[in-house]
């Protein structure tokens, strides 16, 4: 599993979201 694609992903969303 590749977590830190996971967690750059999210980061990455919330980013666009905000």
């Amino acid at each position: 599993t590749n977590e830190l694609y996971q967690l750059t992903s999210v980061a990455f969303s919330l980013l666009l979201a905000w």
